[in-house]
């Protein structure tokens, strides 16, 4: 007999440190355990969905899901190591226990924890800036890594990559009829979620107008739900009640985009009285997650010069970058969170980082601990922008023409070496400076 329980337990509640994160489990006498982790969000939520609807199909595995928030490889590593050395005792009686990591950071690597020989982990994840190569996790982990389905492409994201890798695997267990019908049944649901998660919504110009707004609505869901886990328990029963490509599910997803599209213009406006403008092209906005995405599409329709949006809560933010923008997002908010002993990664136009420990909150106020996120951005984009200027490669022309020929330079080097150059010969009324392409 299995045992089915959703949890969400309370702040004050908690005792251990997976308290905070565990969302469901499913037990019973099975011989393998399946511990899935997965980010907070509608694509998290989903792809942990996807893999427990699967094994409940096939059936022979005990199941356990995490999420959590910030998707960090540290707490991946967390919960993975929490999680051996609490159930010491139950990992005996299994044959394997699989770490199913989903649409977050694979664990850190480089931390050295020793493991239980039946202990096995797979990768499902499509962050461009997460990327660890297959060859990389096998020098350290070995044939203990039983799945790796990492693709960065729009067609790709945890929800689509988790769909396709459990239909294959009920395919290899139970054959084409069960693997089949799962898919018709998680399909339309998971290729929706891509459509918002990897802004294909956005990007794919062939995408019809309908399936466009389609892709924007579900990006409302999460945001609509003040708990990761109250939105996977009503996902769940959705799908094994009247389902998720139903008609009612449509219905709801409608009047949920309504009721936020209201809260993000009044949280739209309230940022625009904050805006740090950094610089011409960047700007700082504070923004909860929950409406971080769509305060920036509201500020890039209102300043289209901006290239770059930076928004920030009580602990981190989201970079997001243009399209004709060469810095990847990641690389900048890898920056930022490493700079405070923290990290960042995720899209090349949209990347998370944290910047402050969110134990802060013991000794801070909220407001307080806005403000030295704040602070710290505009101090590490100030690193980060000298430390890009200074190693690229800078041309100098020297003359009173407007244009000039690219051969036609005189000198070449780094901005600080274009300068002295200019100063050294007294050319600074006609010299003009461009980057190396």
């Amino acid at each position: 007999m299995m045992i089915e329980k959703f949890y969400n337990i309370p702040e004050d509640m908690r005792e251990y440190l997976l308290d905070a994160y565990i969302a469901y489990t499913l037990t019973g006498n099975n011989k393998n355990l399946k511990v899935v982790i997965s980010h907070s969000d509608l694509d998290g939520v989903t792809s942990a969905l996807n893999i427990v609807q699967a094994y409940k199909i096939i059936g022979d595995d005990d199941i356990v899901v995490f999420l959590e928030r910030t998707s960090r490889k540290e707490f991946t590593s967390q919960i993975v190591e929490s999680f051996v050395q609490k159930y010491s005792d139950e990992f005996k009686r299994y044959d394997n226990v699989e770490f199913m990591i989903a649409d977050r950071m694979f664990i850190d690597l480089s931390r050295g924890c020793k493991f239980p020989e039946n202990t096995y982990f797979s990768w499902f994840d499509h962050h461009e800036g997460n990327v660890i190569s297959e060859e990389d996790i096998r020098k350290e982990l070995g044939d203990h890594l039983v799945e790796y389905k990492v693709f960065t492409d729009m067609h790709h994201s945890g929800a689509t990559i988790t769909w396709e890798a459990m239909r294959d695997r009920i395919y290899d267990a139970l054959g084409g009829i069960q693997s089949n019908k799962y898919s018709a049944r998680l399909k339309w649901w998971s290729t929706r979620v891509n459509l918002w998660d990897t802004f294909a919504w956005k990007k794919d110009k062939d995408l019809p107008a309908t399936w466009k707004d389609i892709g924007k609505r579900f990006g409302t869901i999460d945001k609509m739900y003040d708990s990761e886990k109250d939105l996977f328990k009503d996902l769940m029963e959705r799908d094994e009640s009247i389902g998720l490509d139903s008609k009612a599910t449509d219905d709801w997803i409608e009047d949920l985009a309504l009721q936020y599209e209201s809260l993000v213009i009044e949280k739209y406006a309230k940022a625009c009285t904050c805006a740090i403008e950094y610089n011409d092209n960047i700007v700082i906005l504070p923004a909860e997650w929950k409406f971080a995405s769509n305060i920036k599409e509201y500020w890039v329709r209102d300043h289209a010069d901006n290239q770059i949006v930076i928004t920030y809560h009580k602990s981190g933010g989201t970079v997001y970058t243009s399209d004709e923008y060469d810095i990847p997002s990641y690389d900048i908010a890898r920056y930022i969170g490493e700079k405070y002993g923290m990290n960042g990664g995720g899209h090349r136009n949209a990347a998370g980082f944290a910047c402050l420990d969110l134990n802060s909150d013991k000794y801070l106020s909220e407001d307080e601990q806005r403000m030295v996120v704040s602070s710290r951005i505009v101090k590490a984009l100030d690193e980060f922008y000298k430390e890009d200027t200074m190693e690229k490669q800078f041309k100098v022309f020297i003359g009173a023409n407007d244009t000039y020929e690219d051969d036609n330079y005189d000198f070449i080097g780094t901005w600080d070496e274009c300068i002295d150059y200019i100063e050294k010969w007294g050319y600074e009324k006609q010299a003009y400076i461009e980057p190396v392409e």
